[in-house]
C-alpha cells in the first residue's frame, strides 16, 4: 500500500523576485523586502518549547532552512556564504536542506522556503524571516533584534 507523509515544507511557497521590491511578512511579523534602501523590521518571539538548536559557543545563531531545488534559496546561498564570511565572528550561520532534514523543518515549522531563523546565544528563538533577502537586510534583522553586526556590539 502506498502512503503518503506531507511535511508542512509544502504548505506554502514563498518566491520573491530580486528586484521587484515586493515585501513578504511571516506569521510572527517579520517583514523582510527585497528592494535595496527599504528598511527592514524583525518581531522579537518568545522562545518556543523545542525550537532550540545547541548552542556551541556564546554566539548567536542563524539557520537557513532552505532547499536546493528552491530558486529564491539558491540566490541566497552566494548572499548567506559571503554574510557567514563578513560577520561569522559574530553569529553563528547554519545551513540546512529541508529536504534532507524533514525533522529541522517540523521543528522550525517551515512552512515556506527559504526560511531563516534567529536563535540568541541560548539556542532560543528570537525571530524569523520567511523569503529572498540582500544581505543588508539580513543585518538589519539582526540589529533589529539587538544584534549591531556593523559595530561587533
Amino acid at each position: 500500500m502506498f502512503t503518503t507523509k506531507i511535511i508542512p515544507l509544502f504548505a506554502a511557497l514563498a518566491i520573491i523576485s530580486a528586484g521587484s521590491g515586493l515585501a513578504l511578512a511571516d506569521q510572527g511579523g517579520t517583514t523582510c523586502t527585497a528592494a535595496k534602501g527599504t528598511e527592514a523590521t524583525a518581531v522579537q518571539k518568545p522562545a518556543a518549547e523545542g525550537a532550540q538548536a545547541p548552542a556551541t559557543n556564546d554566539l548567536p545563531t542563524m539557520l537557513d532552512l532552505s532547499t536546493a531545488s528552491c530558486g529564491a534559496c539558491q540566490a541566497m546561498k552566494p548572499i548567506v556564504e559571503d554574510f557567514e564570511k563578513k560577520y561569522g565572528s559574530q553569529v553563528n550561520v547554519k545551513m540546512i536542506d529541508v529536504l534532507q532534514d524533514s525533522e529541522a523543518a517540523q521543528k522550525y515549522a517551515v512552512l515556506a522556503v527559504p526560511t531563516f531563523v534567529f536563535l540568541n546565544a541560548k539556542g532560543e528563538e528570537i525571530g524569523r524571516h520567511v523569503g529572498y533577502c540582500e544581505q543588508d537586510v539580513l543585518v538589519d534583522l539582526w540589529k533589529n533584534l539587538g544584534y549591531d553586526l556593523t559595530t561587533g556590539k
